[in-house]
């Protein structure tokens, strides 16, 4: 990986750079690209864990995109992603039933995946909100205790 380079053109310059110069993010970019690509050309499921890692918010909703565009998304490749990214939370961009959530149960430590559907949500409703003060209760439960003392 060490002879791996990253060509960068910008206004009719060009500088190449070795991997190991680019950003966390390049990087992962490069490593979920051809990925894409491959499911969209070829109509498959895509599974990309924490697809926000290292991602500016724009580059995952291009990526989500790339997939709910006929256009682009011509053979019905599916993607299946986790993200901690709650700009996605938008229902302009995703449907109710393709919002799941994680929900812990903190006394046994059980998780129980819940469709955003399954709840009374209105169409008007910002789900990022809803999400951040709890209400769909798949937010981690963090302890008032004090680390020192």
């Amino acid at each position: 990986m060490q002879d791996l380079r990253v060509k960068h053109s910008v206004n009719g310059k060009t500088v190449v750079f070795p991997i190991s110069s680019e950003s966390s993010g390049t990087v992962r970019f490069m490593s979920v690209i051809g990925p894409v690509v491959s499911a969209l050309i070829n109509g498959w499921t895509l599974v990309i864990d924490e697809i926000d890692m290292s991602f500016h918010t724009d580059v995952c909703q291009w990526i989500v995109n790339l997939f709910l565009d006929p256009a682009e998304n011509r053979h019905g490749a599916q993607l299946i992603f986790n993200t901690h990214e709650v700009g996605l939370l938008d229902q302009s961009i995703v449907r109710r039933d393709q919002i799941w959530f994680t929900v812990r149960d903190w006394s046994t430590g059980a998780s129980d995946l819940r469709r955003l559907s399954d709840y009374k949500v209105r169409n008007n409703t910002d789900i990022r909100k809803a999400y951040l003060n709890g209400s769909f209760g798949a937010k981690p439960f963090i302890a008032p205790e004090r680390l020192m003392e």
